[in-house]
């Protein structure tokens, strides 16, 4: 479902099918804010779906970089903005992740000082011998990635991450990016909520429709994502 399909729907659920009170530009905006809050919704409950990959270079000598803005060395442009960051790790050389350049976690630093005294305990920790096994660690304030220890090389690192949402620019904008298309009239469902909300209007049946189709759609993932592990070994010739 597009922008422009999903304003026609709300105009459905609101009973207003041409632009009476709402304009089409005051409808546009409750479906992005709309689109951004399940997506967020969808976020908290998961970093499986959305998940992506970029690489980028941490220049020599840095003591940090902002990460949004450093450039894509697999293409693209920047980084750009993020939900959250599953995991970073270090390559030997700037090339994609092959069985010849093998990343190599680079854990995260509990918090700034830990960042840079490996003599704490902490992320580095290694459980079996109880000592700090790396001496290499990162931590991300605000946009600012920093990565220790300091080196006289450049660094490059694998990043997994949680982009942020698209926002929708015109009609033919797809609902959460494209993904989940199936689930997508729970969207315009919320905006049309906010509407009757604003206006005074009974929305409690929506509200019940739109949260049974969001456990749906959340139901639905955890399943797709449970599909995808291992199946568990049991002894199928236990004793009799």
């Amino acid at each position: 479902m597009n922008l422009g399909e999903a304003r026609t729907r709300v105009r459905f659920f609101i009973n207003e099918p041409t632009a009476a009170q709402w304009t089409n530009t005051e409808l546009n905006d409750l479906i992005k804010a709309a689109n951004r809050e399940v997506y967020a919704d969808i976020v908290a409950r998961t970093i499986d779906y959305f998940h992506k990959t970029v690489r980028v270079k941490y220049p020599a000598g840095s003591v940090s970089i902002d990460l949004a803005a450093a450039t894509r060395e697999d293409g693209g442009a920047t980084v750009g903005n993020w939900s959250r960051i599953i995991a970073v790790f270090r390559l030997g050389s700037n090339d994609s992740p092959s069985s010849s350049n093998l990343p190599q976690v680079v854990p995260v630093a509990e918090d700034m000082l830990t960042l840079y005294d490996t003599g704490l305990t902490g992320p580095n920790e290694d459980p079996w011998t109880n000592i700090v096994s790396v001496d290499n660690n990162y931590k991300i304030c605000a946009n600012e990635l920093f990565l220790y220890p300091f080196s006289d090389e450049d660094q490059y690192l694998w990043i997994h991450m949680v982009p942020r949402i698209t926002d929708l620019v015109d009609d033919t904008s797809n609902l959460l990016d494209g993904y989940l298309t199936q689930h997508h009239d729970i969207i315009p469902m919320l905006a049309a909520i906010d509407i009757l909300m604003n206006v005074g209007e009974d929305s409690s049946d929506l509200k019940s429709r739109f949260s049974r189709r969001f456990q749906t759609m959340i139901d639905t993932i955890g399943l797709q994502q449970q599909s995808q592990a291992p199946t568990r070994v049991t002894n199928a010739h236990g004793s009799r």
